[in-house]
């Protein structure tokens, strides 16, 4: 069985450390009959420990010469339990496979392209209602700002947005060597629990003020909020949030980013 030559135009680096991969897997703590999708199984590092816990795996891979090596290692006979697609997994059709399982909640997990890491994870975090949980191998850089918290100059709208519908967590480094071809940084392996519920209404909002404010982050809240309050309304409502206006976007919490977004609406609605 030829393997897979990694094609630079995907972004692919193979897994080669198999205890890297049973450490990755476990955090993802399936059991019996779980859903469970897989992003880019490439050569299937993660795919054969996945399907030794008798779980219901769909692996989405793009790559034509990956599809034809999964299918021959993991033959459909001997795999039941595993469906191969070949697409996208920005195209990939989750309410469809939450549908086809009874609706049960899915569980994602992937080496993903670090190319479109952030893209792939505001697709997870659009399907939050079906999915349980996200464990994503992605570059060191990318996973810290994703699990980052305010006073961090790399915490932005990306880990606003995690924090916002998910608890994020940063696990552990993976040294280039456990990789084929050797990528040229440093990865790391988050977890996501899809814990938290927010109408869809409300996050679409919040998060064009979050954008608003972080895309002016060097100002103090009192200059970045004037697009979204007028000038006297902004002044009855001074009292109230004194303490975080001289502040930056960065310098504040969820929470404080959350109460200071209900009270402008409060103002605006009235």
């Amino acid at each position: 069985m030829e393997k897979v030559k990694p094609k630079k135009s995907f972004g692919q680096n193979f897994l080669t450390d198999k205890n890297i991969s049973q450490k990755i897997v476990s955090l993802l703590n399936v059991s019996q009959d779980d859903i469970v999708v897989e992003i880019g199984p490439g050569m299937g590092a993660l795919t054969e420990i996945l399907l030794e816990n008798q779980i219901n795996l769909v692996a989405v891979e793009l790559d034509e010469h990956a599809i034809t090596y999964l299918r021959e290692k993991f033959k459909a006979e001997k795999f039941p339990n595993l469906k191969i697609a070949h697409q996208s997994i920005l195209d990939f059709d989750f309410t469809k496979i939450y549908k086809q399982y009874g609706n049960k909640k899915i569980k994602v997990i992937g080496n993903i392209p670090y190319n479109i890491s952030t893209e792939i994870l505001f697709k997870l975090l659009e399907n939050r209602e079906i999915i349980e949980k996200i464990v994503l191998t992605v570059q060191k850089e990318v996973g810290q700002r994703i699990t980052s918290q305010e006073g961090s100059r790399i915490y932005g709208i990306t880990s606003i947005a995690a924090w916002m519908l998910s608890s994020p967590m940063y696990h552990f480094d993976i040294a280039p060597g456990s990789f084929y071809p050797a990528p040229k940084v440093t990865s790391g392996v988050i977890s996501l629990d899809m814990n938290k519920h927010v109408e869809q209404d409300y996050y679409d909002d919040f998060m064009k003020f979050i954008k608003t404010l972080f895309n002016q982050r060097r100002k103090m809240i009192s200059n970045s909020i004037k697009n979204y309050i007028s000038k006297d309304r902004l002044a009855q409502l001074a009292p109230s949030i004194e303490h975080i206006l001289s502040k930056r976007p960065e310098q504040l919490s969820l929470t404080e980013l959350v109460n200071l977004f209900d009270k402008i609406r409060e103002q605006r609605n009235d």
